[in-house]
């Protein structure tokens, strides 16, 4: 990990996650995938590679490692629930403040989108309002204002 985590070598880690977090259970070690998924949550994204501690990718590498070489399979082996529950507390103690912000950023997105909408559906309410309802017994010429075009009968 000459260059860090930014760069290829972290998208190649974490692709290289994704896959064990995807595989563990599936060859009967549940506590790799848990391990895996930690690490995945760690270098999910670039900005999350940029703030995070190479020593924590490395002590994941090296928890799921020693967890195949010392056949802990499961939480039930209390070393490794130990270890598996330390480096999900130490990831989401660093991306917490990470994920907030872009929960923060999320949210500002969807009001400015929901205000967007609000905006357009007051203007065709207005317009609405300007051309307003035609009785059925009043003649589409009496409908519309001087000066504004009048859609295509289609009868």
């Amino acid at each position: 990990m000459a260059e860090g985590l930014e760069g290829e070598a972290g998208v190649e880690l974490f692709s290289r996650a994704h896959d064990l977090r995807g595989m563990g259970t599936t060859y009967k070690f549940p506590i790799i995938t848990r391990m895996a998924g930690s690490l995945s949550k760690l270098i999910e994204s670039e900005e999350k590679r940029a703030i995070a501690p190479a020593k924590l990718a490395l002590a994941h590498t090296s928890a799921i490692r020693a967890a195949l070489r010392q056949d802990i399979r499961d939480e039930k082996n209390p070393v490794g629930r130990a270890l598996a529950t330390e480096l999900e507390t130490q990831v989401l103690d660093l991306v917490a403040e990470f994920e907030s912000a872009g929960r923060a950023r999320r949210l500002i997105v969807a009001f400015i989108l929901i205000q967007s909408r609000q905006d357009v559906f007051q203007i065709l309410f207005r317009y609405t309002l300007k051309l307003g309802q035609r009785p059925l017994n009043q003649p589409a010429a009496e409908q519309y204002p001087a000066g504004l075009a009048r859609p295509i009968s289609m009868e």
